[in-house]
């Protein structure tokens, strides 16, 4: 424990961000295109990106990671050792991926397989940045907002023509409804949801006004079109970067945007992601 959270007065809030470079060897597999490919080019480093808030004692962790798909028992295990490591309730801690399809492989999914030395190498470097967040734990302040964006998303889920036939990719059965029926729009009835234009947000500052911290949640699904192969952030990592230059925040400023509800409403079901 830092001296910052030894001093507390009562209600004060404190807070600390780190990220670790969690960015896969040139040949670990890719998951997210439907078929298995291996990292060889190198657009920008991946990151776990890690916030620490604590007030009264009480220590919350949030952590977005540049992956694709984290399974829940891959991520009870980095809860259980971040837990371990920094004393941060296993409850109070909330991690999820960017869904970028262009990031190391963890789960075998999308037709594509785990990759085992990935898999064992990554939760340590997501428990480092939860344990380099909390050790910079100072008196901070915080604010939040939002703000639309509408111009980059929309709903890809819709319903199809009667004789439209909308075949699952993964499990060979048909679906209620298609997502992403390329080269089939003449056969859309109408899309099945309402997509959120909202980016919303909490900035964080130190007590002195310097940067700490800015957690923004946007609900689109990765943009990247790349060659195969590819290992990149996809615009998670670009808004990080942005934000930063922005804010004219210094480098211990950690920019995070973590990837909202990537499903839609049909009837009574929403499937979310975050």
């Amino acid at each position: 424990m830092n001296n910052h959270s030894k001093n507390t007065s009562p209600g004060e809030l404190l807070a600390g961000a780190a990220k670790t470079d969690i960015t896969p060897a040139p040949g670990t597999f890719i998951n997210g295109d439907f078929v298995s490919h291996y990292a060889r080019f190198f657009h920008d480093n991946l990151y776990a990106r890690a916030l620490v808030l604590e007030q009264d004692k009480i220590l919350i962790a949030m952590v977005v990671v540049d992956i694709c798909v984290m399974p829940k028992e891959f991520v009870d295990e980095v809860k259980t050792g971040i837990t371990k490591q920094t004393g941060i309730p296993f409850q109070h801690i909330l991690i999820s991926s960017t869904h970028t399809h262009a990031a190391g492989s963890v789960a075998s999914v999308y037709l594509a397989a785990a990759d085992l030395l990935y898999m064992k190498k990554l939760p340590g470097l997501i428990v480092q940045a939860v344990s380099m967040a909390k050790q910079k734990l100072e008196p901070a302040r915080i604010a939040f907002g939002s703000v639309e964006v509408p111009e980059h998303v929309r709903c890809r889920r819709y319903l199809m023509k009667k004789e439209y036939k909308p075949v699952n990719p993964v499990s060979g059965s048909a679906d209620a409804v298609k997502t992403n029926p390329f080269g089939s729009g003449h056969q859309i009835i109408r899309p099945v949801g309402k997509p959120d234009p909202q980016v919303s947000f909490f900035a964080v500052q130190g007590s002195d006004g310097h940067w700490i911290s800015l957690f923004a949640n946007y609900s689109l699904h990765y943009v990247g079109d790349w060659d195969n192969g590819t290992v990149s952030s996809d615009y998670f990592g670009e808004f990080s970067r942005q934000i930063q230059k922005k804010l004219q925040a210094d480098d211990g400023f950690i920019g995070i945007m973590s990837n909202g509800t990537s499903g839609d409403k049909f009837g009574e079901i929403s499937l979310t992601a975050f």
